[in-house]
């Protein structure tokens, strides 16, 4: 009998430390931050947008975030200046990035987790899995 109550209660703590994961969608184009938050929110994450990175920035400084999905191409901001940012910075510079673009851009390199613009959500999810799987965060797989 307490081999099951201790693997009950070991098991309840163990879900304790897993938080749902929170991601962060920068985008200047609000049907695809629209679409994203549906979606990602249908399996089981947290989703907080922002149409500029300025508003990104601002989301980082409010919301503990896990994964952080950007596009390439902004009027504001580039995403590969985004990054740079996010990996200069000690607070986020562990926080997985992964670029949505329509196309690579020759005069910035990208390098990690790069999902094509118009994406399969099939892949969007396997990146998503990649990305995340060392974290202490959880989602409906």
């Amino acid at each position: 009998m307490c081999e099951f109550v201790c693997a009950v209660i070991a098991h309840y703590r163990y879900r304790t430390l897993i938080t749902k994961c929170t991601i962060l969608v920068v985008d200047d184009e609000v049907d695809i931050l629209a679409i994203l938050e549906d979606v990602l929110t249908l399996h089981g994450f947290n989703v907080v947008t922002a149409n500029s990175v300025k508003k990104a920035q601002s989301q980082l400084e409010t919301n503990k975030i896990d994964l952080i999905i950007s596009d390439v191409m902004m009027p504001d901001t580039r995403g590969t200046e985004f990054r740079q940012f996010v990996q200069n910075d000690s607070r986020y510079h562990s926080i997985p990035f992964v670029f949505m673009t329509g196309f690579t851009p020759v005069s910035d390199p990208l390098t990690g987790y790069i999902l094509g613009k118009p994406f399969d959500f099939e892949r969007l999810m396997g990146i998503i899995d990649k990305a995340l799987e060392n974290t202490r965060c959880e989602w409906d797989k």
